[in-house]
């Protein structure tokens, strides 16, 4: 199995069914990375960094206050198709 961090990619026997690192420095390494990253993109959502949608037909421009990636309108008609999708499921049984 190859390592999960990016900066790694060792080949390692895994200990454990779950196992995605080699080491726990990689571990951390990646844990660290994903916070940074994630606290770099909420502080330039606050700062009016301008953002759309990121639905694939949409092009709406995000307000700073907005702390999804998607737009409240793709938002509900993605629920939507859900809802149509579970009844249709549990309709035919």
């Amino acid at each position: 199995m190859i390592c999960a961090f990016d900066e790694c990619g060792k080949q390692f026997d895994p200990h454990r069914h779950n196992q995605k690192y080699c080491c726990s420095e990689c571990c951390k390494g990646a844990t660290n990375k994903r916070t940074k990253e994630k606290y770099l993109e909420t502080k330039m959502r606050l700062q009016g960094v301008s953002r759309k949608c990121g639905s694939k037909t949409c092009d709406t421009i995000l307000s700073r206050y907005t702390d999804s990636k998607i737009c409240n309108r793709c938002l509900a008609e993605e629920d939507s198709k859900e809802r149509e999708r579970l009844r249709r499921m549990f309709g035919a049984i």
